[in-house]
């Protein structure tokens, strides 16, 4: 006899699904890693790192650079006649 029920069960996963889950997907992220190439021997240069700009001006660009793009798309209406 074959149970037909309006309703679907669902079920919570196991612990034991759930870290064989954990396991291949932190083998697989391992796979995905790279090392860095060996510097033995190299002249290692100074890291430069560049200015920060401070956060008003970050902002303020961000509106000009905004401000104009939002004019450009800007339409006229057709004047009534």
């Amino acid at each position: 006899m074959i149970n037909v029920s309006s309703q679907p069960t669902f079920q919570l996963p196991d612990e034991s699904f759930l870290e064989t889950l954990m396991k291949c997907q932190g083998s697989r992220i391992e796979e995905q890693r790279s090392s860095l190439p060996s510097t033995s021997g190299v002249l290692q240069l100074p890291v430069q790192h560049a200015p920060t700009v401070p956060d008003e001006d970050f902002f303020s660009l961000i509106h000009r650079l905004q401000g104009s793009r939002l004019e450009d798309q800007r339409a006229s209406l057709p004047k009534k006649q």
